[in-house]
């Protein structure tokens, strides 16, 4: 993702989030520490570990109905997923009225929060929040029509394929070293691109073999970018695999770069989805923007007088609330 709208100060009041742990070891591992910040910045926080898939679903449900506006991510994108999930599943209160603060145990897909714990603490602390674009994922899984809300990005083909595939080793508890190269290899060497059509703002961009692509969100712009990777993926260029592998980009002269507030993906064949590293489906696929959708907790801009209250952005595209039609349906 790339840029902020600009910051507003909170009420101090606030000061009470509820903090949604992952039990990881990157996250649960440092959670005492990042406690003892918390503390220190003067927060009052509740703490809950998750236990299962879409535990963090569940656990931000209650608590917005139990009266938190502000909840507290300590993980990775997978886990902001599932919280930004249960922040648009929840009936009590508008997805916008819901602060989101981040502490990075892994990969953070949305810039400018800081990865660090001191500064990510000293972040939210700050008492500042930027309205932030999601985007809704409407895809296929077993037949069936799913939708999901987005915050960092999506990978999609040949990434979401190995997405899936590591995913499914980290469940079963076959995560050596030997199991990822082999289950890495067999993927690059098995995997052929569809036929796909891609669609901006319905107008056609691209049409041909794709091996993947990745979405990301500009919410200052409030639109969505693609990067499409042409090739059939019959025999996938060393420096894409060791990208892959390292779980970096291809480079620019690789790739076709689109944007709009609307991307749809039709395919001839089967094409992988995975959003904020979480897989989902495969295609039909189409990401929407949803401008605003909620705040998150940025550094305090360094030009910022603490004796003024700046003026919050106005919502002009206001999120959707869950009530509506086309909100995402619960998670099963």
């Amino acid at each position: 993702m790339t840029g902020t709208a600009p910051h507003s100060r909170q009420e101090a009041s606030c000061d009470r989030w509820f903090a949604i742990v992952d039990p990881s070891p990157a996250a649960a591992g440092e959670w005492f520490s990042v406690a003892r910040l918390l503390r220190e910045a003067g927060l009052e926080v509740t703490a809950v570990f998750t236990t299962h898939r879409y535990h963090a679903v569940e656990l931000t449900v209650g608590a917005v109905g139990n009266g938190f506006r502000r909840i507290l991510a300590v993980g990775d994108d997978r886990l902001l997923h599932e919280v930004v999930n249960g922040a648009f599943i929840q009936r009590t209160v508008p997805p916008a009225e819901i602060t989101l603060g981040i502490i990075p145990a892994g990969t953070c897909g949305i810039a400018g929060i800081p990865k660090a714990y001191p500064e990510a603490v000293a972040a939210i602390a700050s008492g500042y929040a930027s309205l932030y674009s999601v985007a809704t994922v409407a895809y296929s899984q077993s037949h069936y029509d799913q939708q999901r809300m987005m915050v960092a990005g999506a990978r999609l083909g040949l990434s979401a394929t190995l997405t899936a595939r590591m995913c499914r080793l980290r469940e079963e508890g076959k995560t050596t070293a030997a199991r990822r190269f082999r289950t890495f290899a067999t993927t690059l060497l098995t995997y052929r691109a569809p036929q796909v059509r891609v669609y901006a703002d319905d107008a056609l961009v691209y049409r041909g073999y794709l091996t993947g692509a990745t979405v990301g969100i500009d919410s200052r712009e409030g639109r969505l970018t693609i990067a499409l990777l042409p090739g059939k993926g019959a025999r996938i260029p060393l420096h894409l695999a060791c990208g892959m592998l390292r779980g970096t980009s291809p480079r620019a002269s690789d790739v076709l770069h689109r944007s709009g507030r609307s991307i749809r993906i039709e395919t001839s064949g089967t094409f992988a989805v995975a959003a904020d590293g979480v897989p989902l489906g495969e295609s039909p696929v189409e990401f929407r923007i949803v401008p605003d959708a909620v705040k998150v907790a940025f550094p305090a801009p360094a030009n910022d007088n603490p004796s003024q209250t700046n003026t919050p952005r106005r919502d002009t595209h206001p999120a959707p609330h869950p009530a509506d039609t086309n909100a995402p349906q619960p998670i099963g």
